[in-house]
């Protein structure tokens, strides 16, 4: 058996329907307005009081109407490309730009002024046609995810926070509550948990001789939540529910038990009863296919005693886990994880994960897809505003910039599989570094995307596009920077019509003439390519395709949209 580890303390803070708060607190609703946020006609979160009406996540828009006559639906908000592309260009033509890819517009104008969502509506929205010119957007979720994980890294080491999704985080405050126990007594830190926001279902009980090391450490661990939740309710106005125990697991389960705007606290003594009263759909790892394949062990080895439709829960789980049957459906490693788990053990770590990995942005586009460069390359300068607008508060939260990008596109005869992270199937990647400029803009992401689309033997037509970046790196100001240590191109070599005499050459007695030769157009060879590469850098200003009129802004003399290689007019 496992042994426990009672200095361990684990928090799982739980943003309480988090979309919907978002919603409310911006439009300035009662807060017992019944309120779901919708997107293409389903329900994305609805909050505690359109519940008990029947109202849930996952449910037709209309049929939720149905439900709750004083229901207030929201919109998930949706940015138009025309619009947006629109905007932008008018935007970078009075700042005198060339092209709305230059990015000398307004972004976050542009954007807000495309937004086609978020109304308030009591009717039904229209399901998402084929020829949808809108893409959803999530900028207020993240911009407000952002604000709440703010205050948390006050409190908790970014070391020791795991980011799950925009609203919910583990946090291992196992040292924070060991410190906070020796400069605090007891009596001090229940007092203190009373006063908490919200209610406390706690479970701490003391003998009253102070001795219950392990209790107090959990007390202590809840103080530290509730100071979490007290700052992030003072500063942002959100509720969160939380869960405190010995680790991951119950600690997650005991944050949803009594929500909204409840902490729940649990002893390692009392994980397994926990646990066993759960249904099997409500653990964690438990609720997809893992979970199914426990579900039908449990319907094979107590049939005829279990009912089709009876729900299996953990308790029914820990009964069958001995059988030979369980073994062979489910694995030694599986079986074994599952008796830890059925006695409220989960040895998993918390492991560091504040900052994403990558930041991905993509479009489906229809069965039919996008048939022309052109339009694709509308779509590509949608996605990379939004991508620049994440990248800039992604290096103002976490200083670091990333170096690459990496495109995924797909088109109607692609292998259907499901892209892990894209939201969409089948098609093939391509994985580029993005230049090194001081501030990535729209268009040098559009330019960068649209090269590596380009080498994509059957890029039309397009049913999908995905833009990510990923890589990162830290950025460092100040003379300690990498931007310190550059220094401007040397000039290009110089060429002379007659260059001068080589001398003669060491592996031969007499200075042969042919190879004196070859030597002087090397010479003059190696000049050429330099005058020409600084010749490539001046273009970057700006240039037309004469033969599609494509406005380039990427370094390269082949058009980006034709791949002429002619040359082009300034």
């Amino acid at each position: 058996m496992m042994a426990s580890e009672p200095d361990r303390v684990v928090i799982h803070v739980d943003l309480d329907s988090f979309y919907a708060q978002v919603e409310q607190r911006r439009l300035g609703l009662p807060p017992e307005t019944p309120l779901c946020v919708t997107q293409w006609g389903v329900l994305l979160a609805a909050n505690y009081n359109a519940r008990p009406f029947g109202v849930k996540k996952g449910m037709a828009e209309a049929d939720a109407i149905k439900l709750c006559h004083g229901l207030t639906c929201v919109e998930v908000e949706k940015v138009s490309v025309d619009t947006f592309v629109d905007t932008f260009a008018g935007a970078a033509a009075t700042d005198g730009a060339t092209d709305p890819g230059t990015d000398s517009g307004d972004l976050d104008g542009a954007l807000a002024a495309s937004a086609a969502g978020s109304q308030c509506s009591a009717a039904a929205s229209a399901p998402a046609s084929s020829d949808d010119k809108t893409k959803v957007s999530l900028r207020r979720y993240r911009k407000a995810s952002h604000q709440v994980m703010g205050v948390i890294r006050r409190f908790i080491p970014e070391s020791k926070i795991e980011r799950i999704g925009m609203d919910e985080v583990y946090g291992d405050v196992s040292v924070l509550a060991a410190a906070l126990v020796r400069e605090t007594s007891v009596e001090a830190l229940g007092a203190e948990l009373a006063k908490a926001p919200g209610q406390l279902y706690a479970t701490y009980a003391d003998d009253g001789d102070g001795d219950d090391v392990e209790s107090v450490a959990i007390l202590a661990g809840a103080v530290i939540c509730s100071r979490i939740r007290a700052a992030v309710l003072a500063e942002t106005t959100y509720v969160i529910s939380g869960g405190v125990s010995s680790n991951k697991t119950v600690s997650k389960v005991a944050s949803a038990l009594n929500k909204p705007d409840h902490l729940t606290v649990v002893q390692p003594s009392e994980g397994a009863a926990l646990i066993l009263a759960q249904p099997v759909r409500k653990v964690p790892l438990l609720r997809g296919k893992l979970g199914r394949s426990v579900s039908g062990v449990v319907h094979e080895v107590l049939v005829p005693q279990l009912a089709a439709d009876v729900e299996v829960t953990m308790a029914m789980v820990a009964t069958c886990l001995d059988s030979p049957h369980a073994a062979r459906t489910l694995g030694k490693d599986t079986v074994e994880w599952l008796v830890h788990l059925c006695h409220g053990e989960d040895p998993a770590a918390v492991v560091p994960r504040l900052r994403p990995k990558s930041l991905v942005t993509s479009k489906g586009l229809g069965d039919a897809g996008v048939t022309s460069m052109a339009e694709l390359r509308r779509w590509l300068l949608l996605l990379s505003a939004e991508l620049v607008e994440r990248i800039d508060e992604d290096t103002a939260h976490y200083k670091r910039r990333p170096k690459s990008l990496v495109v995924h596109h797909s088109g109607p005869d692609t292998r259907k599989a499901i892209v892990g992270g894209w939201g969409f199937t089948g098609g093939c990647s391509r994985t580029t570094r993005l230049p090194p400029a001081k501030r990535l803009t729209a268009g040098v992401i559009t330019d960068t995307a649209l090269a590596a689309v380009l080498k994509i033997a059957t890029r039309l037509p397009c049913t999908a596009i995905g833009l990510a970046v990923t890589d990162f790196t830290d950025v460092i100001s100040g003379k300690g920077s990498i931007v310190h240590f550059l220094r401007p191109r040397a000039p290009p070599l110089a060429t002379t019509a007659n260059p001068p005499p080589m001398g003669r050459d060491k592996r031969t007695a007499d200075g042969d003439p042919q190879l004196l030769r070859l030597k002087r157009q090397s010479v003059q060879g190696l000049a050429s390519h330099t005058r020409l590469e600084s010749e490539k850098e001046a273009m970057v200003v700006g240039w037309s395709c004469q033969f599609c009129t494509f406005a380039n802004h990427a370094a390269a003399f082949a058009c980006l949209m034709c791949d002429n290689m002619a040359a082009a007019a300034p």
